[in-house]
């Protein structure tokens, strides 16, 4: 009887004292500076990268998560989430080369951070909210729900219409020759390589979700959101 009593005191205690995860934390986050841990020489301002990239942290609320960087997309989850912390899985990606070696060198500090990224908070501010994440090694990652305006005008010439779309996509691009076009599930996995017809895709096929489109030119590669109804 004791050992019972014991048991549901355990379990009870538990329950009384689990915290649940900030709803305010399943969104996309827009990366703002990013470094692994103090030994980093100094953190990456996202702003400051040229040519110009546009990383992004989607924590959806099954726990996966999935991340933009400059030319690859990180998919993950993570094994718990309260209200401070969390502990993620393994983050993986298919590493395709950016390039530019300041975009492949920020693609590994990143990934890096994503895998044992560990405490976090949420706060307002004028525009939105603000995420600050940190790691057991004393790194720091800063994340905004809103875009940087000098990241979204530097990636103004590719543009996606319509979106949200039940169909079709068009993709415009200001001078710059499309080269190709994958498609991503919102958890990094490749679902179509289009070969011809690369500024008309047809995704009427695909389940309803987010996707990432991502697009090379002859300039580099943007990846662009699409929400298929």
């Amino acid at each position: 009887m004791r050992h019972i009593f014991l048991i549901f005191t355990i379990v009870f205690s538990t329950s009384l004292f689990a915290q649940e995860a900030d709803p305010d934390l399943f969104q996309t986050w827009y990366l703002q500076s990013v470094f692994v841990s103090d030994a980093t020489p100094e953190p990456y301002i996202v702003s400051e990268i040229e040519p110009p990239i546009n990383p992004t942290l989607t924590i959806q609320p099954d726990l996966t998560l999935s991340a933009t960087a400059a030319c690859n997309i990180f998919p993950g989850s993570f094994a718990v989430i309260n209200d401070e912390t969390f502990e993620t899985n393994a983050v993986g990606t298919t590493f395709a080369l950016c390039g530019y070696d300041v975009h492949e060198a920020f693609e590994i500090e990143y990934r890096e951070f994503l895998n044992i990224m560990t405490f976090y908070s949420i706060a307002s501010n004028e525009n939105g909210m603000t995420l600050t994440v940190g790691t057991p090694i004393f790194g720091e990652a800063i994340f905004n729900n809103f875009p940087l305006s000098l990241t979204e005008n530097s990636h103004s010439y590719i543009k996606i219409f319509p979106n949200p779309t039940h169909s079709v996509v068009h993709i415009h691009s200001d001078d710059n020759i499309i080269l190709s076009i994958e498609l991503f599930t919102s958890i990094g996995e490749k679902v179509e390589v289009f070969s011809d017809n690369l500024y008309t895709i047809d995704i009427s096929h695909l389940s309803k979700g987010l996707y990432f489109i991502k697009v090379e030119t002859e300039n580099g590669t943007v990846i662009k959101r699409v929400l298929k109804k």
